[in-house]
């Protein structure tokens, strides 16, 4: 049986919060990551996480305790075993890994994913932009980008780092 999430896409939660609080973000964070390592356990890559992907089980506050993330859309997700590479030119143009544009990638690629939610969550706007995609894309390609805007100010150092780790090639 199906579950309903009245909660909406987090993408939605995004766009009314305009930006997440640190510990908001890190509570939704946690969720992301848990279902990224059960996939990454399970030798999946997801290749297409993005907030339209995440749907939130009650429509309270997503930082409230039981409001669960439930990852959604397997449509583009494939097994990848260790030592194994894919590669498919497949995802969400503002999420994709530098190494599914150069087609050859593993389940990692959705860590990439992973860190330009969480930059979205704490600022509200995506870390790679362009007046096209292919513009945009090619900043991706170059792993060009910084933390801009007056909300980084106020996210922690170690929230930072994390990004940082997760959007390097």
């Amino acid at each position: 049986a199906m579950e309903l999430c009245e909660g909406g896409e987090l993408f939605d939660r995004i766009t009314q919060a305009h930006n997440f609080s640190e510990s908001s973000a890190a509570k939704v964070m946690r969720q992301i990551l848990q279902a990224v390592h059960y996939m990454q356990t399970s030798n999946l890559a997801h290749r297409d996480l993005k907030p339209e992907n995440f749907l939130v089980l009650r429509k309270d506050p997503i930082e409230q305790d039981g409001n669960v993330l439930k990852l959604i859309d397997f449509g583009m997700a494939k097994h990848c075993p260790p030592g194994q590479f894919l590669k498919s030119r497949v995802g969400t143009p503002f999420y994709m890994a530098p190494q599914v544009l150069m087609r050859r990638y593993d389940s990692q690629c959705d860590m990439w994913s992973v860190g330009v939610i969480m930059y979205i969550l704490l600022s509200g706007r995506p870390p790679f932009t362009g007046a096209t995609d292919e513009a945009m894309l090619e900043k991706v390609r170059q792993g060009v980008w910084k933390f801009q805007g007056d909300c980084w100010t106020q996210v922690s150092e170690d929230a930072k780092a994390l990004i940082r780790m997760m959007l390097k090639m």
